[in-house]
C-alpha cells in the first residue's frame, strides 16, 4: 500500500497534464500512487516510473473527487489539478507532517507562475490561505465520513474539506 494517494483531476485540458505528471515524477519522496481522474483518455506510457491508474468519467467535480477517494490506497489524500505542479519536496513534507503529528488536514502555500514552466517567474501570494485544491491534503478517514456529500458537491470544495476537518 502506498503512503500517499495523489488524486489528479483533469477536465478537457490534456496540454497541462504533462507538466503535472512530470512534477510528480520529480518528487523526492517516491512511495505514492497517482489516481488520474479525467473526462478523456491520456497516454501514460511515458510515465512508467509513476504508479498511475486512470479513471475516465464525466460529471461534476464531486463525482471526480468521490471516485478518487474510493480508489485511493492510502490514508493520506493529496489533491492536484491538471494545471498545477508540485515542487520536488512537497510529498515528502506532507508525509512527514502526517507521520509526526496527529493531524487530519494540511493546507500549504501556493506559488503562482505565468509563462512557460521552464522559465516561470514565481510569486507567493500574501499570507492568507488560498483554497486551491492542490494546496490541500486530508486524512482519508475524515473524507470517508462525508463521501455522499462530496459526491454531490459542484464547487467550493477546498473550503468544504477544511470545515469537515474542524468538525
Amino acid at each position: 500500500m502506498p503512503s500517499i494517494s495523489v488524486l489528479l483531476f483533469a477536465y478537457n485540458r490534456k496540454d497541462f497534464l504533462k507538466d503535472s505528471l512530470n512534477s510528480l515524477a520529480s518528487q523526492k519522496f517516491k512511495d505514492f500512487e497517482v489516481i488520474l481522474i479525467s473526462n478523456f483518455s491520456f497516454d501514460l506510457s511515458n510515465y512508467t516510473n509513476l504508479n498511475v491508474r486512470q479513471i475516465i468519467t464525466d460529471g461534476i467535480i464531486g463525482n471526480y473527487i468521490y471516485l478518487g477517494i474510493k480508489n485511493a490506497g492510502s490514508d493520506i489524500i493529496v489533491f492536484m489539478h491538471d494545471d498545477d505542479i508540485f515542487l520536488p519536496e512537497k510529498l515528502e513534507f506532507i508525509y512527514n507532517e502526517f507521520s509526526s503529528k496527529n493531524i487530519g488536514y494540511i493546507h500549504n502555500n501556493s506559488l503562482f507562475f505565468s509563462g512557460n514552466i521552464k522559465n516561470a517567474s514565481y510569486r507567493q501570494l500574501g499570507r492568507k490561505p488560498d483554497f486551491n485544491m492542490s494546496s490541500i491534503s486530508v486524512n482519508k478517514n475524515i473524507l470517508m465520513r462525508y463521501l455522499e456529500q462530496i459526491k454531490k458537491s459542484f464547487s467550493c470544495t477546498g473550503h468544504f474539506y477544511l470545515f469537515m476537518c474542524i468538525r
